[in-house]
């Protein structure tokens, strides 16, 4: 029953995220990241709010706000657990699809990443670029 009340719920709350206002705007991004973590929902992030969306907000958005939004994107486009050539792969992806976004995501990741792994991915594009 709880679940059903917070389907429904989290379905419109994505109009928070296109408001200008911080203390508008963060709750809603807020709300997003904790319900991307409740998998029993069965809702993901980028059915509520197109994922191009959320680039551009990334790419515009204070530091606090982008640095949620990098939590919501960031299994998405550096997938820990995943080969390096995949995470590669999303990487490019990412800079392909919005530039300005990539440059501020990154500049958020090591937020969620340990030095190992962000040594390894560094080597890994080192290696395939040269």
């Amino acid at each position: 029953m709880l679940l059903i009340h917070m389907s429904e719920y989290v379905q419109h709350f994505d109009l928070g995220l296109y408001d200008v206002e911080q203390c508008i705007c963060l709750p809603s991004v807020e709300t997003q990241v904790n319900a991307s973590h409740v998998h029993c929902l069965c809702v993901q992030f980028w059915s509520l709010v197109p994922v191009d969306h959320l680039l551009a907000r990334l790419e515009l958005d204070s530091s606090v706000i982008a640095r949620r939004l990098v939590q919501l994107l960031f299994n998405s486009y550096m997938p820990i657990d995943k080969p390096l050539d995949v995470q590669l792969s999303r990487a490019v992806q990412l800079v392909k699809s919005n530039h300005a976004a990539a440059r501020k995501f990154f500049l958020y990741a090591y937020l969620h990443m340990s030095v190992f792994p962000t040594s390894q991915f560094c080597v890994f594009c080192w290696s395939f670029l040269s």
